[in-house]
């Protein structure tokens, strides 16, 4: 048996092309308020959900993740070193929320509200996890048309953005 809920709307794949320029930053603008809010829901530490009472460090439960979605001994030891080689940057990792950890455009919905869309849901959840806010900016900053300047500055009006981002990010999107 499978049991849905349906919630109408445009998935942003199809939504995205048919819209003017404005109306594009503004449904970006609703999709970083979201991800804002998801990031506002902390936890004590991290890992799968709900996590455990035994505090454990970022980069332990990043690779433990790793092991049980990247297919192959080869892949899965190739995100062990480059994380191993880099982890003085994840030192200011500390804080882990809610991470959706699949956002692309066919699990975010829009709905028509008079001229203008609303964002009406994100869906899919059942890849989420304690883990760090930047997980999610990077699935979102790899797949185009996703973010924009004003995007981000939505978002980092709610959430700081660490320095070290930039070289962080593509070792998250190497998980992908």
């Amino acid at each position: 048996y499978i049991v849905t809920t349906y919630i109408p709307g445009v998935p942003w794949s199809a939504l995205q092309p048919r819209l003017e320029s404005e109306q594009q930053e503004s449904a970006r603008e609703q999709i970083a308020a979201a991800l804002a809010s998801l990031h506002d829901i902390t936890f004590p530490t991290f890992g799968d959900l709900p996590p455990g009472d035994t505090p454990t460090p970022y980069l332990d439960a990043l690779l433990a993740r790793a092991n049980a979605r990247i297919k192959g001994t080869a892949n899965a030891r190739l995100f062990a070193d480059v994380l191993s080689e880099r982890r003085e940057l994840f030192a200011s990792v500390t804080q882990p929320c809610l991470c959706h950890d699949d956002l692309h455009h066919h699990n975010i919905l829009f709905r028509p509200e008079g001229t203008v869309w609303r964002l009406a849901g994100i869906l899919d959840f059942d890849s989420a996890w304690a883990g760090h806010h930047e997980s999610d900016l990077a699935r979102l900053d790899l797949w185009r048309g996703m973010t924009s300047p004003r995007f981000r500055r939505i978002y980092r009006a709610a959430h700081a953005v660490d320095l070290g981002y930039e070289e962080r990010r593509p070792v998250h999107q190497l998980l992908w």
